[in-house]
């Protein structure tokens, strides 16, 4: 399959405090997309477990083609440093130990599995800090691929290159300007990587979402496929 004729779309923190705004992104992107659009789920969002009573939200998870593991908490209030800093404290998995990393994938995917219904093979860390998780925690945890910035890494072997754009930088909205000139830098030079277009909830009140559903448009006038991420890794 030519890399240069597909691409990805995924809507991460898919959690039930932001069900309104991921409403709207889907009504943008399902007449475009159908069900070809990833979500990043993040089963315990700040502290707050996901239950079967939440069926509003499970229903909202059946509208996505695929669903993969983003962090437990998507929070870790006690690290410092600038990537915190600047994500509101959203990378999770800085600074944990490999037994701790490897906890929090098992009750992530047993929330997921016993609340919602969900099996899930591949792993988002959040704010794209990987901590202590390797493929082979991974594939301890039933994961069959992590998904990175810059790359789709196999637990098997593999590594598949993306030019990703993600608008929410956290903290400060105006540099999801300079992010989508990032992903565009990246696949000028990178014209072999698998675009990957990443929305957050945020975008919608930001006013990114527009911007980033004219990329979809664009890639799709180019020719360009929809697929999920189990595609490229299987």
């Amino acid at each position: 399959m030519n890399s240069s004729r597909r691409f990805l779309v995924i809507v991460h923190d898919v959690a039930p405090p932001f069900a309104a705004a991921i409403h709207t992104i889907l009504s943008q992107l399902q007449p475009l997309l159908h069900e070809q659009i990833s979500a990043a789920v993040v089963p315990c969002w700040h502290g707050c477990s996901l239950t079967q009573a939440d069926t509003a939200f499970q229903q909202q998870l059946t509208q996505f083609g695929e669903h993969l593991l983003h962090g437990y908490h998507h929070h870790q209030p006690s690290r410092t440093g600038w990537v915190s800093r600047l994500t509101n404290q959203a990378n999770e998995f800085t600074g944990l130990s490999a037994h701790e990393a490897e906890q929090r994938l098992h009750w992530g995917q047993q929330v997921l599995q016993e609340a919602m219904g969900l099996e899930v093979a591949g792993f988002v860390p959040p704010a794209w800090q990987w901590g202590g998780v390797t493929p082979a925690l991974m594939s301890r945890c039933d994961l069959r691929f992590g998904v990175g910035f810059h790359a789709i890494y196999g637990v098997a072997g593999g590594c598949w290159h993306l030019s990703t754009w993600s608008w929410d930088t956290g903290r400060i909205a105006s540099l999801g300007y300079v992010a989508h000139g990032l992903g565009l830098l990246q696949w000028a030079l990178r014209p072999r990587a698998i675009p990957c277009l990443v929305f957050h909830p945020a975008d919608d009140e930001r006013g990114f979402l527009p911007l980033g559903v004219r990329l979809v448009r664009s890639f799709l006038n180019r020719g360009y496929r929809p697929i999920m991420f189990r595609d490229v890794v299987s």
